[in-house]
């Protein structure tokens, strides 16, 4: 959702700036060169106010398209077995990250 978000905002003009996770990622999926600050691309912890307040610092608007997500390994014909990493649990990331954003 984040990056059909950016690049319809960008077509259409916006000054748009992207809080991500991982630059090699944003690289991927956003076409960004640098993937820094320069390009408007921001690497940090949603959890984390800190890591957010560059990223927001002077922006007329916030599009929050975050939130938790299961990594699920599929198995011989079973149901497939779903866990989340350490600290992305659903109330890490939508609640706590939700609050500091």
């Amino acid at each position: 959702t984040g990056v059909l978000a950016y690049r319809m905002l960008k077509e259409r003009g916006a000054t748009v700036r992207a809080f991500v996770r991982n630059a090699s990622k944003a690289r991927e999926l956003l076409g960004c060169t640098a993937c820094d600050p320069s390009e408007g691309v921001f690497l940090g912890d949603v959890k984390d106010k800190a890591s957010l307040e560059p990223a927001v610092k002077g922006a007329d608007t916030l599009v929050v398209v975050t939130s938790a997500f299961p990594i699920c390994k599929h198995g011989a014909g079973g149901p497939p077995q779903c866990y989340y990493p350490e600290g992305a649990y659903p109330v890490d990331v939508d609640f706590h990250g939700g609050k500091a954003q």
